[in-house]
């Protein structure tokens, strides 16, 4: 087996490409049949979900000291930092738009494509390359980015 180097100590992680979509549109794009296994010697039950009903509810399951009442706490967002400037992208703003916007970070241009129906978002630059970001609510990404720029529709 070969060892893989992880992080040194001191550094910071590389970002990745991520993309959040729900289990309907991923079973759209991935059509190869899909399975869960569920003996795992846990006593978790698999079949059900420990966060159904959080995002619509107004608690949060743990304190937040930084938070920014601009949006609601658990408001879906897409964020990004380029070059060391962070801006976010939040879905209520992105649901006023036609899905596919052009902006520009610290001199960068990217694309943000939004999907509605899918709740989802991701960044590319102007080659159409997927570029890493973070999808999180509104509540866990401000304390991290308390300066953030914050993309509003016209």
């Amino acid at each position: 087996m070969e060892a893989v180097a992880g992080p040194v100590a001191g550094t910071g992680l590389s970002h990745i490409f991520l993309e959040h979509i729900t289990w309907e549109v991923c079973k759209r794009l991935i059509q190869i049949p899909w399975f869960f296994f569920t003996q795992t010697g846990y006593r978790r039950d698999y079949q059900r979900d420990p966060s159904l009903g959080y995002s619509g509810r107004i608690d949060l399951m743990f304190p937040v000291n930084h938070n920014n009442a601009r949006y609601h706490p658990k408001e879906w967002v897409l964020g990004v930092v380029v070059d060391g400037v962070a801006k976010v992208y939040p879905f209520v703003e992105l649901g006023k738009t036609v899905g596919m916007i052009k902006d520009r970070v610290n001199g960068s241009s990217i694309t943000i494509e939004f999907d509605p129906l899918g709740k989802s978002a991701a960044f590319f630059d102007s080659h159409h390359r997927p570029v890493p970001s973070v999808m999180a609510y509104w509540f866990a990404w401000y304390p991290f980015h308390p300066g953030t720029l914050i993309f509003k529709s016209q």
